[in-house]
């Protein structure tokens, strides 16, 4: 896993890898503990893997997976906003700014050279490097 990449479209291949292997594993481990919910709690085992086989629908199950999907979903889409929220000391920087009018262009250009589109950027007051 701590292999080096050769350039950074490897390294983009292998952390998106890296990350749905990470969020697949929370969804398993939460699928396992509604599955235990239901045969221990509930005495309901769909699948007859230690109860003879019941044939109801295993609602801790479902309830497990609908709630673990929907937050890999969140974190996906939000987690630059949960990890950023936390952090007293910050500045988001628009794209109109004229105070960093030089930093924005950088990015600008930056991101156009990438061919992505333009980042969110924010300034975290602090003495360790950003």
């Amino acid at each position: 896993m701590n292999s080096r990449a050769g350039n950074i479209y490897e390294q983009q291949r292998k952390n998106n890898s890296l990350t749905a292997l990470l969020a697949a594993i929370f969804i398993l481990y939460y699928l396992a503990l509604g599955y235990g919910t239901d045969v221990i709690l509930l005495k309901n085992d769909p699948f007859g893997l230690i109860h003879p086989a019941t044939g109801s629908i295993p609602y801790a199950t479902v309830i497990a997976l609908l709630l673990s999907g929907t937050y890999t979903l969140y974190c996906f889409l939000r987690g630059d906003e949960l990890v950023l929220c936390h952090i007293k000391k910050i500045d988001r920087i628009w794209w109109d700014d004229q105070s960093y009018h030089e930093l924005i262009n950088v990015i600008n250009e930056m991101s156009i050279a990438a061919g992505v589109p333009m980042p969110s950027v924010y300034i975290v007051h602090d003495y360790d490097p950003n």
